[in-house]
């Protein structure tokens, strides 16, 4: 790694690196992850199989947000703080990151959420979930999508046809071929497009 005088800051003799999150990154060695932090001190021996890396529906970058970062082993997900510690063993079929103070994870093919102490805040019925952003997800139950509060209650049913995340106090949906916006509120705005651009994240 290089640093913004492209002064070798960590030397290169490690197969692969994800980029620093939270003063925190993976490094790949012998085929397994360890983390180091910014200033190149390995905090870990690569003790994380290769697939810690991987999950069917995790961010692009996975990486510590909030203290945690989901790692794999097996096919199931777990968690690990910014010291290495394996906080929550590989118990859950998928995990997101958390947002929020609250994380996706899936068990027996449905979703809920946890808190950072691993308590069900929500527990798992929905078919798909997505993380928080400004107070709200976007979750799927019965075949429609809503969004769902930080305290679990509904800030909008579920009843359109695609979600997206909340973004700059809104968030874009669409269903039966008509798009528009719900607001902090859950009031629906009709028509597009917003002054922002809004999308996935």
């Amino acid at each position: 790694a290089l640093d913004e005088a492209g002064r070798e800051i960590i030397p290169c003799h490690y197969e692969q690196m994800w980029g620093f999150r939270e003063n925190r990154a993976f490094y790949k060695k012998d085929g397994r992850w360890g983390i180091l932090d910014e200033e190149g001190h390995v905090l870990t021996d690569p003790v994380f199989p290769d697939e810690a890396m991987r999950g069917t529906f995790s961010e692009p970058e996975l990486s510590f947000f909030e203290g945690y970062a989901v790692v794999f082993s097996g096919g199931k997900a777990g968690f690990t703080d910014r010291e290495g510690r394996l906080v929550r063993d590989y118990r859950y079929e998928e995990a997101l990151s958390f947002r929020q103070g609250r994380s996706a994870v899936c068990v027996d093919g449905l979703w809920g959420y946890v808190d950072r102490e691993f308590a069900w805040r929500t527990p798992p019925v929905f078919e798909a979930a997505g993380s928080f952003s400004e107070g709200a997800a976007a979750v799927c139950q019965d075949g429609r999508w809503g969004y769902l509060r930080l305290d679990g209650t509904w800030l909008v049913p579920p009843k359109y046809r695609q979600a997206q995340p909340f973004r700059a106090g809104y968030a874009a949906f669409s269903d039966a071929g008509h798009k528009g916006y719900v607001d902090a509120s859950g009031r629906e705005i009709y028509p597009e497009p917003l002054p922002v651009k809004l999308g996935r994240r």
